[in-house]
Formats: structure tokens, C-alpha cells, sequence
């Protein structure tokens, strides 16, 4: 969802109103962390706005955690995710496919950060699809060892991004 958005504000001819509710504007603006129950509340209105749309099928979205507790990052603190969990899953309209993360350095370079949301997964069980999306363009490799399902390459694609902001 972020992307599209900051590529519009970026000037590139993209308009967010095409791809974010224009309820959760200012949720965007905000640009940094938003807390648990923020971001719960986010996943309620995408269910409202699909269902509501009326479209076909489900919409396929992952959780990002913050497994590293880092106060750069974004994501759920991962206390948070059982009580998450119990929520997102009965969200007509929505399809948790699962879990993604940005390791810290270190985490990302030891495996810890990947090992950690692998355990993560497995303790939420059959609440999400079970897919991870762990690595990005510096350690995807390490993330599919260690089981990702999905990994995000795009500055090795397209070069280093600028602008970058998290929602949850």
C-alpha cells in the first residue's frame, strides 16, 4: 500500500487515491509507527472498503514485525501478534497470508531476526497462511535458507529508494 503512495509523492504521475482508502490518508501522512491497535484498526478498514467495493476474492496481506525491537523500524511488537491474530482472522475480505520483517544489521546477518519470525509463525499456527517474507536485496538469500517464502529485492532491481516510511 506505501509504495504507490510514496512514488506519487515522489512525482512520478502515480495517484494514491487509486490504491489507498482515502480514510487512511492520514493515517499515511503520519509516516512512522503507528501502535497495535492503530494498525489493527487499518486492517479493519481494508476488510470495510473490500467488502464494501464489493470485489472478487480476497485481499492477500502480510504483517510486518518488528522482531529486532528497533525504534527505527515499523511493524508489531511481537507480543502483540496473538492478540492481533485473533482479530485479522475473522476479517471478512482479507486474506493474512503472514508474516514479514526488516532485520536489523545484525539480525540480518546472523539469521537471528529470520529465525526469530520463523518461531513467530509457527507459534500463530493456522492463523495466517503460513508464508514468510524475510530478505531483501543485501540478505535474501540467507532469508530463503532459513524458509522465505517471499523476499524483497527491489533496490538490487531499481536502486536504492529514497522516501521511505512505514505504516505498521
Amino acid at each position: 500500500v506505501m509504495e504507490p503512495a510514496d512514488d506519487a509523492e515522489e512525482g512520478s504521475g502515480i495517484h494514491p487515491d487509486h490504491y489507498v482508502p482515502l480514510t487512511l490518508k492520514e493515517l499515511f501522512s503520519r509516516r512512522g509507527r503507528l501502535p497495535a491497535q492503530e494498525c489493527v484498526q487499518l486492517a479493519l478498514e481494508l476488510s470495510r472498503r473490500w467488502m464494501a467495493e464489493g470485489r472478487d476474492g480476497t485481499l492477500p496481506v502480510f504483517f510486518e514485525v518488528n522482531v529486532d525491537r528497533e525504534e527505527s523500524k515499523g511493524g508489531f511488537d511481537p507480543d502483540a501478534l496473538p492478540g492481533v491474530a485473533a482479530v485479522v482472522r475473522t476479517l471478512p475480505g482479507l486474506e493474512w497470508r503472514g508474516l514479514m520483517c526488516i532485520p536489523s544489521p545484525e539480525g540480518g546477518r546472523t539469521g537471528a531476526s529470520f529465525r526469530h519470525l520463523v518461531e513467530l509463525a509457527r507459534l500463530l499456527g493456522s492463523s495466517t497462511a503460513g508464508e514468510l517474507s524475510m530478505g531483501m536485496s543485501a540478505d535474501y538469500e540467507l532469508g530463503i535458507q532459513l524458509g522465505a517464502t517471499h523476499v524483497r529485492v527491489g533496490s538490487a532491481i531499481f536502486g536504492a529508494r529514497h522516501n521511505v516510511g512505514h505504516v505498521c
